[in-house]
């Protein structure tokens, strides 16, 4: 792990996170019914961290690069759903690469 983070902040930069910041109740909750729409079903949601725009760019750029182990295939896909304050424009985005990545044609 130590190897690969190294590996990761050499090539993109420190990998910094901070705690996440607490978001407005009523904003999290369209948020979360924008997902469970994409979704087909409801969805919780967890705060986990905060990045700054600059790393975000860099944490899309690194998920194009392929996958840690073979479960990683099958569970992570090479695009993140990223979105600021306003939401939906990345949530539309995240929703036509994904539906890309299954039907290219």
């Amino acid at each position: 792990v130590d190897l690969a983070e190294r590996y990761l902040a050499d090539m993109y930069g420190p990998l910094n996170s901070s705690p996440a910041i607490p978001k407005d109740a009523v904003n999290l909750a369209a948020l979360r019914k924008s997902v469970g729409v994409l979704a087909g079903v409801p969805v919780l949601s967890r705060p986990s961290c905060a990045m700054a725009p600059g790393l975000a760019q860099s944490m899309a750029e690194m998920a194009k690069t392929g996958t840690v182990t073979p479960e990683h295939v099958i569970q992570n896909k090479p695009f993140l759903a990223f979105w600021g304050n306003e939401f939906q424009d990345g949530l539309d985005s995240f929703a036509q690469a994904y539906q890309g990545y299954f039907d290219p044609g």
